[in-house]
């Protein structure tokens, strides 16, 4: 009775996972075609740094901009400075927030502002910043911007239309001093169960400070009856910079989790000296394999119901 049970049931699910995953697969992959911006490209080496610096002293660095080989004309470009900082949504914004953004005044260019590269050409921007012997303790940020000169390109309707690009160069600074790093966790989680997506961990950290530094996330993923991982980030954690007076959201993924399987998942947030950690079991499963499975109970039991019923009957 038990076996000839254990067969129908399982007879039940496997049809419904071949129904159901038919439904599933075969789905058209459009192919993506890039759009050639060679005559206005550039890249830049380094993209920012991480300084500390004494009131008083003056600071010389620089960093470069390249064209690549392959551009089909000069870039024009100009160099500005301005007052970096994040919205309250972490968004980049250009202004001084709570005189986080004075730097930008000490900052001098010693490299021409504007400029011309031939294709795979290069230039150095040089600058110096002189700090006052008055600056205030704590952090301080600014960007020094390379941007393209305007120009014309025709679209698909032969209209010109026109088009920029430019890349900040950040400077995140520590000015020394009567300095404060301290911060909060604020939430850290990791879902139970998940219909699609991937496993995740994701936290809000707030910097209580006066100065900006980095948060860690690591993220380490067993099987259900296993101490062996199957995934870990341990040996380099995701890592994310967070401003004074600033809240910061991040997610750890597992970008090759499976369709299906259950997993138990530790998820540990550190910032300061501060450390939360969760530990949970993942649930891995298709919403329409949950449904199978539901479908195939149901008929399990409606066929035990019978059967029970023929037999009392009989």
């Amino acid at each position: 009775m038990k076996k000839t049970l254990i067969k129908k049931c399982h007879y039940i699910l496997t049809l419904g996972v071949l129904l159901f995953g038919s439904l599933f697969t075969g789905y058209l992959v459009q192919p993506v075609s890039a759009i050639d911006n060679t005559a206005t490209s550039f890249m830049m080496s380094p993209m920012y740094e991480k300084i500390s610096l004494n009131p008083g002293e003056n600071y010389s660095s620089s960093f470069t901009i390249t064209t690549p080989s392959q551009a089909t004309s000069d870039f024009h470009y100009k160099v500005s400075v301005q007052s970096y900082y994040r919205d309250e949504n972490n968004s980049a914004i250009f202004e001084d927030v709570d005189g986080r953004g004075q730097m930008k005044d000490w900052i001098k260019l010693n490299s021409p502002d504007t400029g011309v590269l031939k294709p795979n050409g290069y230039a150095v921007i040089n600058f110096t910043i002189k700090v006052p012997k008055t600056a205030p303790a704590g952090g301080q940020y600014a960007v020094i911007t390379v941007g393209s000169a305007t120009s014309e390109v025709p679209d698909n309707q032969g209209v010109n239309i026109q088009e920029s690009v430019a890349i900040g160069y950040t400077i995140y600074a520590e000015i020394t001093g009567t300095t404060i790093k301290q911060g909060e966790i604020i939430d850290a989680n990791v879902p139970s169960f998940l219909f699609s997506g991937k496993i995740s961990g994701t936290s809000a950290i707030k910097n209580t400070g006066n100065v900006h530094s980095d948060a860690t996330y690591k993220l380490q993923v067993f099987p259900l009856f296993s101490d062996e991982e199957v995934y870990t980030n341990e040996e380099k954690p995701d890592t994310r910079l967070v401003l004074p007076n600033r809240t910061v959201y991040n997610e750890t993924t597992w970008d090759e989790t499976p369709w299906f399987g259950i997993f138990n998942v530790v998820y540990t947030v550190e910032f300061e000296g501060v450390e939360s950690q969760v530990s949970k079991m993942v649930i891995v499963c298709p919403l329409w394999l949950l449904s199978i499975i539901v479908l195939a109970i149901i008929a399990l039991i409606i066929w035990g119901v019978m059967t029970f019923k023929k037999r009392h009957n009989a």
